[in-house]
């Protein structure tokens, strides 16, 4: 169970940046003694990107950090970069590069 929130944000009449943010609201329930001890609110996935929109084309660049537990009571954070470009009369392409997972042990 969780929760998702996205923003939108254009200016200069075809540009715009963008954020995202995803609550897990039920990791608390899977508190273990010697474990890390969510609280209730813990941040599962995070994102930002910035893009450029017009009629015919779309290109943008976003970074998303998604976190995921393991069986050792630790979390690991897979990052990625998304490259977008859409042109409405032809197509659409997205090139996306992980960035590798790094282990965490104090639940950030």
């Amino acid at each position: 169970e969780g929760l998702s929130a996205l923003a939108k944000y254009k200016f200069l009449d075809h540009y715009f940046v963008q954020g995202n943010v995803v609550v897990d609201l039920s990791r608390y329930l899977n508190n273990v003694p010697g474990g890390i001890n969510a609280k209730r609110f813990s941040v599962a996935a995070m994102g930002l990107g910035l893009g450029y929109e017009d009629e015919c084309t779309t290109f943008s660049v976003k970074y998303t950090s998604t976190y995921l537990d393991l069986a050792n009571n630790s979390r690991t954070r897979n990052q990625s970069v998304v490259f977008e470009l859409k042109l409405r009369t032809l197509g659409d392409a997205k090139v996306r590069s992980n960035l590798g997972a790094t282990q965490v042990t104090d639940g950030l």
